[in-house]
């Protein structure tokens, strides 16, 4: 037991030292193994963040180049589909009175605005606008309708005719299928 005292009386004659005295902090020292071992993991962590940035920047712009260079367009994904409404096939002779020619066609239109009141509209109407067609396509010369620029000025008179004729909503587009001119 006698060391035990002895060692008693020396921890206590260091802490009257300490007593007057400031304690000074012990620093924190790493071994140059530990630190190069963090820093490796650190420039790990920081090339791994980089790399899924760079992954996630080229991913976004590749996939709407592709589809900019597929012809969508931001409208086209975010809008609905439009509704269709088919009035049907017209034969109509055109407006050349020096030899016979005729237009064989099948008109569909599209409209989004106010579908369910153009939907019982347009039946209601079917007989007019068909009149109203047959009218604007017999005004066409067979040199106009042949063109393309021919078959969009048609196009467009059809579509203005049919929303002046139209109460509940307007017409997008006219669709032609199976345009065939004689």
């Amino acid at each position: 037991m006698g060391e035990d005292e002895n060692l008693d009386e020396l921890e206590d004659e260091e802490g009257e030292e300490d007593e007057g005295k400031p304690k000074e902090k012990k620093k924190l020292t790493l071994s140059p193994a530990i630190v190069k071992i963090l820093t490796t993991v650190l420039l790990i962590v920081v090339v791994a963040l980089v790399a899924g940035f760079v992954a996630v920047f080229v991913s976004t712009s590749v996939s709407k180049t592709g589809a900019v260079a597929a012809g969508i367009t931001d409208d086209m994904v975010k809008s609905e589909p439009p509704n269709y409404y088919s009035l049907g096939e017209f034969s109509q002779t055109t407006s050349d009175l020096d030899a016979p020619r005729f237009v064989r066609v099948t008109l569909n239109l599209t409209y989004t605005e106010n579908p369910k009141g153009l939907l019982a509209e347009l039946p209601e109407r079917y007989l007019i606008l068909r009149d109203r067609v047959a009218d604007i396509i017999s005004t066409y010369p067979y040199d106009v309708v042949r063109t393309v620029d021919g078959k969009n000025r048609l196009k467009e008179d059809i579509r203005r005719e049919i929303n002046n004729q139209l109460k509940n909503g307007q017409i997008d587009e006219v669709l032609f299928d199976n345009f065939i001119v004689n």
